[in-house]
């Protein structure tokens, strides 16, 4: 075997043998050749293209769909406003969880404004207001509050919805038990 030295500042000799050095630089070089390869074909497998039209989604969706659902947009109404089919909008609601929240959020709150509404039209409401009049030509503002009575309409809805066991039109009956039939064949008529 061959013994190589190599001399340093403390004057301390250190050997190396050379097959031991060969199969390191040899490991050492095979690997980092092979981990390249992979490298380079991951890259490769992460370039290719799915297939199919490129989506059409952008992040700025998020915020124009969140502000139409608060005017009251529906999905076929959102897929109208961004060029697609209300099937591409559920599409997008599965693969973007931003869009979907955004979507849900924004409906949420406006059919919880639609309820508190339709609570104060079923239990009677009031609120500030003003009354111009003109008296003689002279304009008078006055400053008063308007009640308006429950709405009948409103608290029939409003209790069908909240409590349908009790209020529903259609009430369900069990009518199960046993039902005894007897048959007379002995009937006698007078004349």
């Amino acid at each position: 075997m061959y013994k190589c030295t190599t001399q340093y500042k403390d004057s301390k000799e250190v050997g190396f043998y050379f097959p031991i050095l060969a199969y390191y630089l040899f490991f050492y070089y095979f690997t980092k050749s092979i981990f390249s390869d992979i490298l380079v074909i991951m890259e490769k497998k992460k370039k290719k293209h799915a297939g199919g039209r490129p989506t059409r989604y952008q992040e700025k969706f998020c915020i124009q769909a969140s502000k139409l659902c608060k005017l009251g947009a529906i999905d076929k109404d959102l897929a109208d406003f961004f060029g697609v089919s209300e099937v591409t909008i559920n599409a997008w609601k599965k693969k973007y969880p931003k869009f979907l929240k955004s979507i849900k959020a924004s409906k949420e709150d406006l059919d919880g404004m639609v309820e508190r509404r339709l609570f104060e039209r079923a239990t009677g409401y009031k609120h500030p207001d003003v009354h111009i009049s003109n008296y003689k030509g002279e304009i008078t503002i006055t400053n008063i509050k308007k009640h308006y009575a429950p709405d009948t309409v409103a608290a029939i809805f409003w209790l069908k919805n909240r409590q349908p066991e009790r209020w529903r039109d259609k009430h369900e009956m069990d009518h199960s038990g046993n039902v005894s039939v007897t048959i007379i064949d002995d009937i006698k008529v007078k004349k």
